[in-house]
């Protein structure tokens, strides 16, 4: 999606975008390290939120309030938790160092028949007691 989203702004700005897309288990120390050389690899990263505070305090990333402010990008447009996790450093302070690009999201799925037919139902009660504290989604 960064790639299609990236050709508006090439025909726009006349910039030429090149990204690098690094496999997961190599992603922090490929990043990691060209921060910590001082490279100029990219313009733009998509960092690890758990990144923030180091590369703040050591001068790697820069803080985007002036920026934000000038183009009208507003914190008040993103969910909270998402600011506070991945945008702001220290935590709970209106300095914002990244823009918060993802959410993570935490699902609870079950497959419906294994609870609705008496044999399959836990035996314990406290299994039993933690299922009928859920809450029930409809699909209506």
């Amino acid at each position: 999606m960064l790639v299609e989203l990236s050709k508006d702004f090439e025909k726009q700005s006349g910039i030429d975008m090149e990204f690098e897309f690094v496999p997961w288990p190599n992603f922090a120390d490929r990043m990691l390290n060209e921060l910590n050389s001082g490279g100029k690899l990219c313009d733009l990263m998509i960092g690890d939120s758990q990144w923030i505070g180091g590369a703040a305090e050591n001068g790697q990333y820069v803080k985007l309030n002036d920026f934000f402010e000038v183009n009208g990008i507003s914190m008040e447009d993103f969910l909270p938790a998402t600011v506070t996790g991945y945008a702001e450093w220290p935590k709970n302070t209106p300095n914002y160092w990244a823009l918060p690009a993802y959410a993570d999201v935490v699902g609870w799925t079950y497959r419906k028949d294994w609870f609705s037919h008496p044999s399959s139902r836990p035996s314990s009660s406290r299994n039993t007691a933690m299922i009928s504290t859920c809450p029930r989604i409809s699909s209506s």
